[in-house]
Parts: C-alpha cells; sequence; structure tokens
C-alpha cells in the first residue's frame, strides 16, 4: 500500500500482524503540542514517531519513561502522565493527593435542547505520601508482644512489624519506583548468603539463565508486577538479612491504602489486594500484568505458530498504561484535569477550596483523518486516538502528545492511504460515510 501524508506531522504506515496469521495495515500518525498557561498550542517543532522504548534510568532496571509508538493496534486508549506529584501549595505534608480526570466535551441529546452535559471518562486518584518503612519492632517491643499473647491466652497476636507514619514530603516524582513492588537478592558476597535457606537459592538451570552474569546471585525473587518499586520482601530475605526496616510504597491507591497487616501476608505467600502498583505511567512490557496478555510460547507454539503470533495473543498487550488508566478511544475533544500535578502557581492553573493546584487541559478537536483509495472506490477512513501523553517532567516546557492509529485489512485492497488533517470548524461538516474496514470491524480476533 502506498501511504501519502499531507500533514504537518509525523506518520508512518506499517504491516502487521494478527494471531490468526493474517496480515492488516497500520498507520500511525502523532501531534505534539505545547502546553502554554493551559492552553495547547501546535508545537512549531513536532517531534518524531518513538521507535523504541525510552526508560528514566538503567533500560530493563527503571521504569519506562516513554514507549514505542509502532504498536500494530490498542483495543484502548493509554492515558499517561510523565511528571511530579506536588503538595498542595508547595508546604511539606506527610500525605497528598494527586489524580487525572478526563470529561468529555459539552454534548446535547437529541431530545433535549437544554444546557449541555459532559461525562466523567476517566478519575483516577492516588495518595502520595513521604519515606515510610516496615520496621522491626524494638526488642523490648517484641518482648511486650510476646507478654500480651500470652496474658490473652493468644486471642491477641501482636505484630512484631509495624508501618512507620509517612515523613513530610513537598514533591516526588509519579514514577513506579516509588509504588509497590521491588527485588530481593542476595549475592554470594553478602554475609546473608550462608543464611538463604536451600529452597530459595536458585538452581543450577536458574544460575545458568540469569541475567546478570557478571554477578550471579545465591538467590534472587522480584515483584513480578513491579520489579522496580519499593516494600516487596520475601519472608527468606527477611530471615536471611536479618532486616530491621523496609522501604514501603510512598504511591498507592486512595481507596485502598496500604497496612502493615497487608504486608506480612504477602511476605509469607499470601498476595494482597491492596498490594499492587499503582501510577500513572507505562507498566513494563515484561512485567506480570501485561505479560500475561502476550499470550503462550510454548512447544506447541514452536511447532505450529512460529513466528506469528500464539493463538491466545490479546492486542491490549499494546496497550502499556496501568489498566485504570485505560480508557476507550477518544475523540481529542475532551477536558482532562490534573490536580496536584503541577507546581503551585504554574500559568493557567487554579487552586481549589482544600489548597489543591488544579490545571485544566483542553484538547483542541482538530482530527488527523485518512482517505483510503482502492481500485474501485475512495473511502474515508478514521483514525483512533489510542495515546494521550502529558508530559509535565519539565515544569518550563510542558508537552502534550497525541498518538492516532488506522488499521486497515488486507481484504480492503488498499492501494493508496492518504493521511490529512481536519480543524474542527470543518469537522462539523464532515459527513462520515462507510468507514473503511478496520481491525475493529473487519474481523481480526483482538481479544
Amino acid at each position: 500500500m502506498e501511504f501519502s501524508n499531507h500533514t504537518p506531522f509525523p506518520a508512518l504506515a506499517f504491516e502487521s500482524f494478527a494471531p490468526d496469521g493474517g496480515s492488516f495495515h497500520t498507520v500511525v500518525l502523532r501531534q505534539t503540542f505545547d502546553l502554554r498557561n493551559g492552553s495547547l498550542v501546535l508545537a512549531q517543532k513536532q517531534t518524531p514517531l518513538s521507535t523504541s522504548d525510552r526508560f528514566h534510568g538503567e533500560p530493563n532496571q527503571s521504569s519506562v519513561a516513554e514507549e514505542s509508538d509502532l504498536a500494530p493496534y490498542k483495543p484502548l486508549c493509554d492515558v499517561l502522565i510523565n511528571g511530579t506529584a506536588y503538595a498542595p501549595q508547595g508546604r511539606s505534608v506527610p500525605r497528598f493527593m494527586a489524580g487525572v480526570r478526563i470529561v468529555s466535551a459539552p454534548m446535547r441529546s437529541e431530545d433535549d435542547a437544554g444546557v449541555p452535559t459532559t461525562k466523567v471518562l476517566l478519575d483516577r486518584r492516588l495518595s502520595v505520601t513521604g519515606q515510610r518503612y516496615f520496621a522491626r519492632r524494638s526488642m523490648l517491643g517484641r518482648s511486650m508482644n510476646r507478654l500480651v499473647k500470652i496474658a490473652s491466652l493468644g486471642i491477641v497476636r501482636p505484630v512484631d512489624w509495624w508501618l512507620t507514619p509517612p515523613e513530610p514530603i513537598a514533591a516526588l516524582p509519579m514514577r513506579y519506583e516509588y509504588a509497590w513492588g521491588g527485588q530481593c537478592r542476595v549475592d554470594a558476597q553478602d554475609q546473608a548468603a550462608k543464611r538463604v535457606p536451600k529452597a530459595s537459592r536458585l538452581n543450577d538451570k536458574q544460575l545458568a539463565a540469569h541475567p546478570d552474569q557478571d554477578s550471579v546471585p545465591v538467590a534472587h525473587t522480584a515483584c513480578e508486577d513491579n520489579p522496580v518499586g519499593l516494600g516487596f520482601a520475601e519472608r527468606w530475605f527477611l530471615t536471611a538479612t536479618k532486616q530491621q526496616k523496609v522501604a514501603a510504597p510512598q504511591i498507592e491507591a486512595s481507596s485502598e491504602p496500604i497496612s502493615i497487616q497487608a504486608w506480612l501476608a504477602a511476605s509469607n505467600g499470601q498476595p494482597h489486594p491492596s498490594l499492587h502498583p499503582v501510577g500513572f505511567g507505562i507498566v513494563g512490557k515484561a512485567w506480570g500484568s501485561r505479560r500475561e496478555l502476550a499470550g503462550t510460547y510454548d512447544d506447541q507454539w514452536l511447532a505450529e505458530c512460529h513466528p506469528g503470533l500464539p493463538d491466545d495473543f490479546q492486542f491490549r498487550y499494546w496497550n502499556g498504561a496501568h489498566p485504570l488508566m485505560q480508557v476507550p478511544h477518544l475523540k481529542g475533544n475532551e477536558t482532562i484535569v490534573l490536580t496536584n500535578l503541577v507546581p503551585a502557581g504554574t500559568p493557567g492553573s487554579t487552586v481549589d477550596e482544600r489548597g489543591n493546584t488544579i490545571l485544566r487541559i483542553a484538547l483542541p478537536g482538530h482530527l488527523p483523518m485518512g482517505w483510503v483509495y482502492t481500485d474501485q472506490s475512495l473511502k474515508f477512513a478514521p483514525l483512533l486516538l489510542d495515546t494521550l501523553s502529558v508530559d509535565v517532567s519539565d515544569t518550563a516546557k510542558p508537552v502534550v502528545t497525541l498518538v492516532w492509529r488506522a488499521t486497515l485489512m488486507k481484504s480492503a485492497r488498499a492501494q493508496r492511504f492518504e493521511a490529512r488533517f481536519v480543524n474542527h470548524a470543518d469537522l462539523e461538516r464532515l459527513a462520515v460515510r462507510s468507514p473503511a474496514s478496520s481491525i475493529g470491524s473487519a474481523g481480526v480476533r483482538h481479544g
């Protein structure tokens, strides 16, 4: 298929594949806007399409800052916020809220000519805390606990660990490094190595396959859903290392605060619902919650499907946002409301009755679109907004990026795809008729 880009935005067409072996065309286009005083302005210099993943630190040892735009198809829209959470009014407090809200453009129903209504499409709130620890009580405290247990005939069972109150904090990067997760690792030269039980040591096969062959550890486990986070500590590790305190997560769901009881249960191999990573950033492709969507790669796959995708591959694998930060494809005219994600006094921001800093960002409503030429007809091809990224990590140069994607089955017999740009006024006059076959409507299974 020939591809022509008649827009000022970087765009690309490439061939993609479905689990059933069928192939389809993918067209991806990226818009970059500068955020000035709360308003979006087309950036004079459009950033190119991202063709590889970029990390906050060491690749695969830190969280992902930006993911490649070259996904074949995303069934939902990723909402991503890259930046820092700031305490209200810039004053250090032990805990505060950071939130993201998306509201639809005002709509009038056909049978109601009254006041336009809006719909909340996303409302996600996280709690941010200062530094805190899962700490082991002192010898005296543990002795008192034993006395209480004896005196109560075992009815009362005080725990030997506690969650310390958070220290005051003014700002915290909203990265998975501060959410639930982490690793338990003991190296051969560590004093704790001799105390690691045999059942927890790496076996010969695991030692040979370990990625750090320059310094293979004696024992190594990780939180499958977030290996770069805080708090993950299994019982064998606590015993072998004689840990007196473990750094606790500083980002948690407002509705599910982390407790010492949940942490103790997890350390004993009993996962607790409140102990899962939360955030506004990208979930790593190899992390458990996302990896399970990639399908099964076993001997049957090698024999029957290789090098194609397994039958149980789900296209949601390509959605990189936290599952609770994924929404149906946006239209590009919504309003994003950020709470405490820019510093107090940021141009264009306001302050609510609780002192929270609020920044409203109205998406422009200007849409990219496509025309598909076949040997018999000309069809309109919608591009779907499947990635909304707000980057406020550099408060002096905040940027909003919109990534749009179209998918066309090979059966559509497209000869040429033309990417074009339609402003909001022209869009109102555009009649949408018979969109070209897309992955969603042309029968490609995406799970």
